[in-house]
Order: structure tokens, then sequence, then C-alpha cells
């Protein structure tokens, strides 16, 4: 179902479980919402369908087969795209801010 590909609101406490030393980057779709996607040292996490995927870092992205994302700049300096895919007939993109703590 191509809706639940969509991705979800994080919480804290999901994030914790998964980067107990906090997250390098958040990607939010405004500057107050919970963010759908963050990064640390060891990959990426995002929540699809209720479920945490752990991402591992894959070049200028992150994977775990079938489902990628990947942050784009856009001509907006300020905002950024957040591209998702799941296997070859599914491809998202949602607009936000893609912030990091350096």
């Amino acid at each position: 179902v191509v809706k639940t590909v969509d991705p979800e609101f994080l919480t804290e406490a999901d994030i914790a479980k998964v980067f107990p030393d906090g997250v390098a980057c958040r990607f939010t779709y405004t500057e107050t919402s919970p963010p759908v996607l963050v990064t640390g040292d060891e990959g990426a996490l995002i929540r699809i369908s209720g479920d945490l995927v752990r991402l591992e870092a894959d070049g200028d992205g992150f994977e775990a087969d079938p489902l990628t994302a990947k942050v784009n700049q856009t001509e907006n300096g300020d905002l950024q795209d957040l591209i998702v895919t799941a296997g070859p007939d599914y491809t998202a993109g949602f607009r936000g801010q893609f912030t990091c703590a350096n």
C-alpha cells in the first residue's frame, strides 16, 4: 500500500532506542515538527508503517533493502528534499529542513 511507505514522525524515545548518544542530523517538515528521519554515525532511522527501520549509510544516502532514503539540496538553500524509494515501483519526495548539530 503506497500510502504506508511515507515516513512517519519519530519520538525522542524512538530515537534513543537506536541512537542513545544522540543524532547528528534531523529531517523535519517544518521548524517545529518532529523529525521523520534522523542520522547518526552508524546510519539513519526512519519510521515506515509504524515500524522503526534502521538504514545503513550507502554512498550519499541510506538503505535497508528495498527501502532507500536520500536528502537532496533544493534551489532554495534553506530547504531540502527527502527522497524515499521502496523498490522500483515507489518513489516520493518530501520537502523540509535537514538540520545538523555541527
